[in-house]
């Protein structure tokens, strides 16, 4: 299999895929299904102490958390292979742009604005930022917060990345939609996973969706994508950890 090499400074679209569309749909959708299955069954088996209300320190909860990253990934690359091929080329899972300069430039483009945005629904309608925090919070806040940090800050971008921007779309767009159309479908896909947050909420996720796929198109790398998913988790987390926002 013949796949394209990304070249430095020119914008990229990850090719060399053997999924086709329609199959890479479906099979995103077993992995995110499989995922969801394996990890009520660890909920279920582990053990609850608690008797009062939810307690994010239970290892039922953050155990079912770090199966379901897992069988992601696990799953994600198992399928990348299935009819042979390097998966790190058909996951595009190249080397970054050199320095860490890009990648926190990219940090900035989307993260200055994404914390107005934030600011501003909060002092317009402040319940719906705190509703939104309102599960993540108490993550980071308990006394197991380490495994919550790597749990946002490393396993969700890592596992997120591979099924949906490294698997899915590089499939979407093998097919006349291109390369635009499967980062909208592919950014939808996404959204559903944060389907518990407010309107104003699934905006931002939308909108920090589709910056992901052009940086993605433009690095040709989605470590690039993984890299900046992670500093735009650990900025919020961070900013709950030490109530820096009005909102925690």
């Amino acid at each position: 299999m013949n796949v394209e090499q990304p070249q430095p400074g020119r914008m990229q679209r990850p090719t060399g895929t053997p999924w086709g569309p329609f199959a890479g749909t479906i099979a995103t959708a077993g992995i995110v299904a499989a995922s969801i299955a394996a990890s009520f069954a660890v909920g279920i088996l582990l053990p609850v102490q608690g008797q009062g209300p939810l307690d994010f320190a239970e290892p039922a909860i953050w155990g079912s958390m770090l199966v379901f990253q897992a069988m992601m990934v696990s799953l994600t690359v198992w399928l990348a292979g299935w009819f042979g091929g390097d998966h790190r080329q058909i996951l595009a899972l190249r080397r970054p742009p050199p320095g860490a300069s890009a990648i926190f430039g990219y940090f900035l483009l989307i993260a200055v604005p994404s914390f107005v945005y934030s600011f501003a629904i909060f002092g317009w309608q402040p319940q719906v930022v705190a509703k939104d925090m309102a599960t993540f919070a108490p993550m980071i806040h308990s006394n197991v917060w380490p495994i919550y940090a790597f749990i946002i800050v490393v396993g969700a971008p890592f596992s997120e990345e591979l099924v949906f921007r490294g698997f899915m779309q590089s499939a979407l767009a093998q097919s006349r939609l291109g390369y635009v159309a499967a980062s909208f479908l592919t950014t939808a896909a996404w959204a559903l996973l944060h389907i518990q947050y407010s309107g104003y909420g699934l905006a931002e996720i939308v909108v920090v969706g589709l910056f992901l796929c052009w940086v993605l198109w433009r690095t040709g790398s989605l470590w690039a994508t993984m890299l900046l998913h992670g500093l735009y988790n650990g900025a919020q987390f961070v900013g709950v950890a030490f109530r820096l926002f009005p909102w925690t």
